[in-house]
């Protein structure tokens, strides 16, 4: 059996979706097999317009709770998914966004110059 991970956001009553401008909703950092951006549609017609508690036994890209977060929905969200590697990237990213994104930026770097000195 595979140990499975959990993010808790239960302080998520979305004051900081007030501070992020319309045209720049979250969205899914990772695509994921078996993801749920194709169903938005679909699944979107069928999210309350208020709830207070939203639980994601299957993370993965996170696409649906991206969806509601671009709504501007408030509510506290118990996100988990059997991956324990993908829960920590998301817990990383909801503790040091910033340094999430130098990391990234610098295995770019890095990436990028070891790829032309192969060329």
């Amino acid at each position: 059996m595979m140990a499975s991970g959990q993010l808790i956001l239960d302080d998520f009553k979305f004051p900081i979706a007030e501070h992020i401008p319309l045209y720049q909703h979250p969205k899914p950092f990772i695509k994921w097999a078996g993801g749920k951006h194709q169903l938005l549609s679909e699944l979107g017609k069928m999210v309350p317009n208020q709830f207070n508690r939203y639980f994601e036994p299957f993370l993965g890209g996170g696409a649906l709770f991206f969806y509601m977060i671009s709504k501007r929905m408030g509510f506290n969200a118990y996100l988990s998914d059997t991956n324990v590697e993908l829960i920590t990237a998301y817990n990383a990213i909801k503790d040091n966004a910033k340094g999430v994104i130098e990391l990234l930026q610098s295995e770019y770097k890095e990436y990028t110059l070891i790829a032309r000195n192969r060329q």
